[in-house]
């Protein structure tokens, strides 16, 4: 329910986007984060807490999508870090599926990044968590 709320919350927050999936080759590259919306509302002191530090950890963080499928993500968290993944981009879902095998293709058994773009911006929504970041390639 709450990704459910998150979701949709999401996709009222960028109305002014043309929400339109590009395809591989625009996704190709390194990317950064240069702002972040936290989506929830309402957290508990704890969760409160922690995203906070996610925030913090996300400031800093890139995603490489290679041409040959390839993808990585650092943050400061190592924890976090995946240093050896595949993507694949689900136009039909609008989502990006991060899985551990080339052959899991449009399974994302480590991570889903919801990807919206238009008008000269990108959003990557970061479903387990409710952050919504706008993206820069470079």
């Amino acid at each position: 329910m709450k990704l459910f709320l998150c979701s949709l919350l999401f996709s009222f927050c960028i109305t002014n986007i043309n929400a339109q999936i590009t395809t591989d080759a625009d996704l190709v590259g390194k990317w950064k984060v240069i702002k972040i919306k936290d989506l929830v509302k309402k957290r508990t002191e704890a969760e409160t807490k922690k995203i906070a530090e996610a925030i913090k950890a996300f400031e800093q963080a890139t995603f490489t999508f290679g041409a040959d499928k390839k993808f990585t993500f650092q943050i400061p968290i190592e924890a976090l870090q995946i240093k050896s993944a595949f993507w694949s981009l689900d136009t039909a879902k609008g989502i990006i599926n991060i899985a551990a095998s080339v052959k899991s293709k449009n399974k994302a058994d480590i991570m889903q990044i919801d990807y919206k773009s238009g008008s000269g911006i990108t959003m990557f929504l970061m479903p387990d968590t409710g952050l919504a970041l706008k993206m820069e390639k470079f």
